[in-house]
């Protein structure tokens, strides 16, 4: 009995030291207690070095000096430079310290907000980037842009703080809490997944709405910029399958030549006949046509498709033709957007009191002629993570950002 029992004791204390070496070795190495690494343990807030006040990223205010080429800058966390203390390590610094390393020849405002979605952007662009006339947009986007509507976003997995034990391991230990961040970035990582799979996959209801925003975005951006470029953040490193790589796709279509598709059934109106109002799009001055596929229920009964803008002018108005109950039908709906800034429209399907209408889809032919910056491979040979409590890219990978940016406005540009 005595041997078992010395062998368990020698065990425990051996693991007990381990234990305690390991703790004393975290407590030296996160001995600055989370003011220099996000999210690191110790409860200390992190330090930052601004600019001035909050203003991490370059922001470029009035008319352009001449001579000077304008860029705006559009992003999240990311591109604000979570988890980098110095805001000159942020790839929109980088990018502007390279490009006039020969001398002034561009300037660059900045919007970049940790969580802020494509809805976001959008607003963004439409009130305070365009009065600054920018020649290039860059638009920085990751997967949590889709999330217009978060109401059905998981809560945080169960962690090791729920339990009596395992809450005191990690609120008294270094090691316990690494142990607890690690165990919930991974529960809550394949939760998040699934999640946005579900829900934002293309052709679910969460996608079009985000393509409304999107095609909102694109089109204010080719209204005054030259060049738009679409720097499209992978997740990393890249799992294998990746479980989001259809939304992936998806944002890689949009940025090339595509039949912008919205499903009626997502943009139901409050009518009784099953009528159809689609969010306020911007369009470019021109000519252009809208088809939609829809069904009238009723023998007799008539559906129309009317173009509206926000003062409520109606801009076309066109009446389905009557046919068999139930037959499928493609309306096209042309319309002019006269000279001028883009024009925000809606669009109404409604039938006369007479019947109900089913809307399939609404399409248009679209291009918004993003250039695609996909630094995946370039980002896949290191580790891009600030920290190891933190996913956001560190110093390095914004130098490589920063790096593909510029040798993409360069290529091209006028010689000076």
């Amino acid at each position: 009995m005595r041997r078992p029992a010395f062998a368990l004791a020698a065990v425990t204390l051996a693991t007990a030291a381990a234990l305690g070496f390991a703790e004393v070795a975290l407590r030296v190495v996160y001995r600055e207690g989370g003011r220099r690494t996000l999210g690191g343990p110790g409860g200390q807030e992190f330090e930052y070095d601004y600019v001035q006040g909050e203003d991490r990223v370059p922001q470029a205010t009035g008319p352009k000096a001449p001579g000077i080429t304008r860029i705006a800058v559009f992003g999240d966390s990311i591109t604000f430079g979570m988890g980098l203390r110095d805001w000159r390590q942020t790839y929109p610094a980088q990018l502007l310290d390279r490009l006039n390393r020969d001398g002034p020849r561009y300037d660059m405002a900045t919007w970049a907000h940790a969580g802020l979605e494509v809805h976001g952007h959008a607003w963004n662009i439409e009130t305070f980037a365009l009065p600054l006339e920018p020649d290039v947009v860059i638009y920085q986007w990751f997967i949590n842009d889709l999330e217009v509507n978060k109401d059905a976003r998981p809560l945080p997995p169960p962690s090791l703080r729920d339990h009596w034990l395992g809450g005191w391991f990690a609120r008294r230990t270094v090691l316990g809490y690494i142990l607890n961040a690690r165990l919930a970035s991974v529960q809550a990582g394949a939760a998040y997944a699934t999640y946005l799979r579900e829900r934002f996959s293309p052709g679910t209801a969460g996608w079009d709405v985000f393509a409304c925003y999107f095609h909102n975005f694109a089109t204010l951006a080719s209204s005054t910029a030259s060049r738009r470029l679409l720097l499209l953040y992978p997740q990393l490193p890249v799992p294998s399958p990746n479980p989001v790589q259809a939304i992936y796709d998806g944002v890689r279509g949009l940025a090339s030549p595509h039949l912008l598709r919205l499903h009626g059934e997502h943009f139901p109106s409050s009518e009784p006949t099953g009528a159809v109002t689609t969010p306020f799009l911007f369009f470019l001055p021109g000519w252009h046509e809208l088809s939609v596929r829809l069904r009238v229920l009723h023998d007799g009964a008539t559906a129309t498709a009317t173009l509206t803008d926000r003062e409520g002018q109606v801009h076309a108005a066109v009446r389905a033709p009557t046919g068999p109950r139930g037959e499928w039908q493609t309306v096209t709906v042309p319309f002019e957007v006269p000279n001028g800034p883009p024009r925000a429209l809606s669009l109404a399907v409604r039938a006369d009191e007479r019947g109900a209408v089913v809307v399939d889809t609404i399409t248009s032919q679209t291009d918004y002629g993003f250039e695609l910056i996909d630094p995946t491979t370039a980002l896949s040979g290191f580790d891009t993570h600030v920290s190891s409590f933190d996913s956001h890219p560190n110093a390095r990978a914004h130098a490589v950002l920063a790096d593909l940016l510029a040798a993409a406005i360069t290529r091209g540009a006028p010689s000076r």
